[in-house]
Order: structure tokens, then sequence, then C-alpha cells
């Protein structure tokens, strides 16, 4: 508390007068930008183009997708990304730009640290909601982690269909929130791999509910058992 020689510091006070703080405006994120926009179309054009014939279409044939929403969701193949074929997932968001470019290798791999490698995504991206480019104006809304997930589920039911890819990722709760207030669903439906995550991420949300798997199935291998309509009913 007193001062020390050579020191203009005072009962831990400055004697100077220091400049008031200025916050620096946030950076938009990059996906909002023109070029980001130009690379990401270019990217998911090409792999749509790639797609039919390709292991990337036996790839979501044998996870139980259809072609037909291979083309409603604008699915693609990569032969080589990173030197693996790829299928290639854009999300988009409510205006149909692209905010994330995911990456899913066809068979996953180990890299020098022992670590399970699956998926990647294009530099720039932000993975806020996938699976709205395939909303169809639905009063429920389904919400799931994976969007493999949301493509087995948009195929088989009557609902819209969104994934926000973990229920740790706040920006997509944030959009979840955001189109939720927008488009009024009277219906929010939380169906992840744990139920107590579900359980959580519901409470976020007025009037939704949590959707448990009878035996810890996710969405996608119920709906590749029973089908869509045994599905409901289940």
């Amino acid at each position: 508390g007193k001062q020390l020689p050579g020191s203009n510091h005072e009962r831990g006070r400055s004697s100077e007068n220091l400049p008031p703080y200025k916050k620096e405006p946030a950076e938009p994120p990059a996906w909002r930008g023109d070029a980001w926009q130009t690379r990401a179309r270019q990217i998911v054009e090409r792999a749509e183009a790639r797609l039919i014939g390709s292991p990337g279409a036996a790839y979501f044939e044998g996870r139980g997708i259809t072609l037909e929403t291979c083309k409603r969701f604008r699915l693609g193949y990569a032969p080589n990304h990173l030197g693996r074929p790829v299928v290639v997932i854009p999300w988009f968001d409510g205006s149909g730009n692209i905010t994330a470019v995911k990456y899913r290798y066809l068979k996953a791999w180990t890299n020098d640290q022992g670590k399970p490698q699956r998926y990647t995504a294009e530099k720039g991206s932000t993975a806020l909601l996938f699976g709205l480019i395939g909303c169809k104006g639905s009063d429920t809304l389904v919400v799931v982690e994976g969007e493999i997930n949301a493509l087995s589920l948009a195929q088989s039911v009557p609902f819209d269909v969104v994934s926000i890819g973990s229920e740790q990722n706040s920006k997509g709760l944030d959009a979840l929130a955001e189109l939720v207030k927008v488009e009024g669903y009277s219906r929010l439906l939380c169906w992840f791999d744990k139920p107590e995550r579900a359980a959580a991420a519901a409470k976020h949300f007025r009037g939704s509910a949590a959707m448990r798997s009878p035996g810890g199935e996710d969405a996608a291998d119920l709906v590749k058992e029973y089908g869509g309509g045994a599905l409901l009913d289940l």
C-alpha cells in the first residue's frame, strides 16, 4: 500500500490517466463473406455432380439415405479430400447461404496421436443448424445431434428436422432459439443418442419434450429398422 522507489503507483491505483477501454467490434464469421460463399458453392456443386454412382452414393445407401434425400439436401462426394474419399454435407441458413461444409470420411482413420478421425470441415465453416434447406413448414420440429439422424428422419416423418451437431453447440442452440421464435412451432422434440442430453437441451425451450429410444438406439438406426410410419407408432 505504499509507493515504491521509481514507481508511479500508489495504493494500488495508477497516477496516470488511462485511456478509456474500447471494445473492438467482433469480426463477422467467414461464411458471411462473398469469397467464402463462392468457394463453398463451387465445392458443393462439384461434389453433387460426382455423387451418382460413386462410393459416396453407396455410403448413403448403406445408411438408409435415398438418392432423393441426397438431392434434397445437396449432398455430394469428393474422391480425394486430404488424401481420403469423403461425402460432402453442406449446412445452410434459412436464406440458402452455406454456413458450413462438412466432410465425413467413408472410413474412419487414426491420426498420429491415436485419435479416430471421422469428419472435418472446410476452414471458416460455422456449424449452426443442419437441415433447414429441407424443412417443409410443419408445426412440429424434431432436433437431433447428427446429420445422418436428421437425414433419416426427414425422409421418414412429416415433420421439420434439424441437427445441431452436438448438444454443446451453443451457436446452434442460439440459432435454434431464433428459428423457433420466427417459425412458431407448436411442438419441439429433442432426440439425442443419450436421453439425459436431450432432456437438458429441451429445458432451453418452453413446451418442448425429450424423446427416448427404447434401447438407446439412435434415430438413423431405428428408421432403418422400423421405417418411418412404424417408427412414429413406436
